[in-house]
């Protein structure tokens, strides 16, 4: 059974990818062209974002978990770090949209305040939840990580994917 899973290591990585890096080019295409020096621009790039995020949770859940169950020590490390730089990313854009919200808000005409905030309400909690899960899936994966048995995927030429 293990030597099945550790076949479908590299299909499972590449799935994991294809989670985390097509809502990613979906949300730079979306809103195309960039004006980040606008705060109407930020409020709705960032709002949009957060349609996407379960998908690239998941992404890194997927990847994380394959790693785990293969018994790819290395790459659960640098899976982690991952997870965790990006939970940071997300952080920074949740403050960053709070202060945007913050600014635009007095600019918004009185009939449409509730949906504008309802609508950053949303984008926020959004946020929060995949920041907490990117940091517990990489908390998870770290620990399981360092209690793994020392193997093959330690050598200094393992890589991150690879096929069985």
């Amino acid at each position: 059974m293990e030597n099945a899973l550790r076949r479908f290591a590299t299909p499972f990585y590449l799935v994991a990818a294809l989670f985390f890096f097509t809502p990613v080019l979906d949300v730079f295409l979306n809103v195309w062209p960039w004006r980040p020096g606008l705060e109407e621009w930020r409020y709705g790039a960032v709002g949009a974002a957060a349609n996407y995020l379960v998908s690239m949770v998941f992404g890194c859940l997927l990847a994380t978990a394959t790693a785990a169950v293969c018994g790819h020590r290395r790459s659960l490390r640098v899976l982690a770090v991952a997870d965790w730089v990006v939970a940071a990313l997300l952080a920074a854009l949740t403050l960053e949209f709070v202060l945007d919200v913050l600014q635009l808000q007095t600019r918004v005409p009185q009939e449409d305040q509730r949906g504008f905030r309802l609508g950053a309400v949303k984008a926020v909690v959004k946020y929060l939840a995949s920041i907490v899960c990117l940091v517990v899936v990489g908390i998870a994966g770290w620990r399981f990580a360092r209690e793994m048995p020392r193997q093959q995927d330690d050598r200094p030429d393992a890589v991150l994917v690879r096929g069985a």
